[in-house]
């Protein structure tokens, strides 16, 4: 599952509640424009870890143009690589954009339609990797048998 690959479980270190909070800026990510931080159109698992261990993703237009400075702020500061540097889980509560302090541009009318988005992307992708790993065991690829897949 995506909240699982945070930076602290990819590197096998220990962790503490801002692991929750890097898991809820994926969320919010999510909600906002309808698609995972780290994701692309390679799909490939390596490609993704590489990326949330460098903290490289960005707010793509036309999907964030019109979402306020304070949300991008959060989120921000939620996907911080060094979880000694991310928000604490009180801090990111009483972010501005939370408690209402800042006034976004435009209303956030679309979050419906983006999950549903974000969930048949995410139902396609069982279904592929499912064949993927019948095919492995079928054609012999033998890493794939091994986890590295």
């Amino acid at each position: 599952m995506f909240l699982t690959k945070t930076p602290e479980i990819l590197c096998s270190v220990g962790y503490d509640e801002k692991i929750d909070v890097w898991s809820a800026g994926v969320i919010l990510y999510i909600l906002l424009c309808g698609y995972e931080p780290f994701s692309d159109e390679s799909d490939d698992d390596k490609v993704m870890f590489k990326k949330i261990l460098n903290g490289a993703y960005e707010f793509h237009a036309p999907e964030w143009d019109e979402i306020s400075e304070s949300a991008k702020d959060l989120v921000r500061k939620m996907l911080v690589v060094d979880p000694a540097k991310r928000l604490s889980v009180n801090a990111a509560v009483n972010h501005p954009w939370i408690v209402g302090e800042t006034k976004s541009t435009k209303e956030l009318h679309d979050v419906t339609n983006k999950l549903r988005l974000f969930n048949s992307k995410r139902r396609l992708k069982t279904p592929m990797n499912a064949i993927a790993v019948v095919n492995a065991f079928k054609f012999g690829n033998h890493h794939l048998r091994n986890g590295s897949a």
